[in-house]
């Protein structure tokens, strides 16, 4: 059973659906993107012309104009299109020579909207995979660029311990079980507990350090208590959480997590026993406006989750609902 491999040398993984505005989009090769205007187009345009940027080279993906379509540059003839009511391009069967920064004219005046495009190879075998790092290297080093290979690692996405021997330059690329990419933690196994127990234990950290200063202290008001949960508590919790798939144990350590501090800024504790929508709803009165918060975050990951937070949770702790004692 072959196995799919992927070489990173650097990656950044976004989700999308449908067409993308200013955003950055990894797409593997064979597939298709569409880019499109975040505005509805005026009611009179007299052109519209896509380019694509790549290093020093600007060209022409597609232009309409006088109601005439044209895809001068042979990189796109044949697999790109215009809806010239909406704006949107899309490219089909994608290559790595896509790759680049899209930007669109409207009426010949250029728009400030970027869409940064990543056009990846995905492998069947290891000899495929080092074939195609071959001819990376070789694209580099006509560049005038060069691959440390003692600065380079190889890691393959596989449940099972699998080896893939890596060459550049004819030297070895150490393979390794997990890396770091802007402080998100990639594992081999292509899972996220590891890193969701991180931004759990970041934010707990957090907490903490705070603790004597703001979370226990009379004289801060409320509001200004939610003020430092969102400006701090709320994205070190959430961190990239795009990247993860939020499973009815995960949204419970985050709920967790959230209630925690939450908790602490309407002075309450779990002996308390309040239950933590009614905590919620005290305190959403002075929640900023059109914030998410972590409950928002992972009830959008998690369809008809009936709430659920982003990033965290304290360590060694869970979440439950407590059933105020009848007496």
């Amino acid at each position: 059973m072959s196995l799919q491999l992927l070489t990173l040398i650097s990656i950044v993984v976004f989700f999308t659906t449908g067409a993308v505005s200013g955003t950055e989009v990894v797409k593997a090769v064979g597939e298709e993107v569409s880019f499109g205007p975040d505005k509805p187009l005026p009611a009179s345009v007299s052109s519209i012309t896509w380019k694509h940027i790549k290093g020093a080279e600007t060209i022409k993906a597609i232009e309409w104009e006088d109601g005439v379509t044209d895809t001068p540059n042979p990189r796109f003839k044949g697999i790109t299109t215009l809806d010239t009511a909406t704006g949107q391009i899309t490219i089909k069967n994608l290559k790595i020579e896509h790759s680049g920064v899209y930007t669109i004219d409207i009426s010949s005046k250029e728009q400030a909207q970027r869409f940064t495009l990543t056009v990846m190879a995905f492998h069947e075998t290891a000899s495929d995979l080092q074939h195609a790092l071959g001819q990376f290297a070789a694209e580099c080093e006509a560049a005038g660029m060069r691959i440390s290979s003692s600065e380079s690692e190889a890691m393959v996405l596989s449940r099972k311990r699998v080896t893939c021997p890596l060459q550049v330059g004819g030297e070895f690329l150490s393979q390794v079980e997990e890396f770091k990419y802007l402080e998100v933690l990639f594992t081999g196994e292509g899972r996220m507990e590891r890193e969701i127990d991180r931004r759990i234990g970041a934010a707990s950290a957090v907490m903490q350090s705070m603790y004597r200063s703001v979370m226990v202290k009379k004289e801060l008001s409320s509001k200004a208590k939610l003020s430092i949960y969102w400006s701090i508590y709320v994205p070190t919790l959430t961190y990239c959480h795009e990247l993860w798939v939020i499973t009815e144990r995960i949204r419970s350590r985050i709920q967790a997590a959230e209630m925690s501090f939450l908790r602490r800024v309407a002075g309450r504790s779990l002996r308390d026993r309040v239950r933590s929508s009614v905590t919620r709803e005290e305190l959403r009165a002075a929640a900023p406006p059109h914030r998410e918060g972590p409950a928002e975050v992972a009830r959008a990951s998690v369809p008809d989750a009936s709430w659920t937070p982003s990033r965290g949770g304290v360590p060694g702790t869970s979440h439950r609902e407590e059933t105020p004692r009848k007496t």
